[in-house]
């Protein structure tokens, strides 16, 4: 029980980063692909 509460909240920032991540990397690649 301990774990399960501690993990949760472990993993929302995680997601959160990745899912930052993503989108910046998106942005980069249709920022390169528009200017080529």
């Amino acid at each position: 029980m301990a774990t399960a509460p501690e993990h949760q909240p472990t993993r929302r920032p995680t997601a959160s980063k990745a899912n930052l991540q993503t989108a910046r990397r998106r942005d980069s690649s249709r920022h390169c692909s528009g200017r080529t």
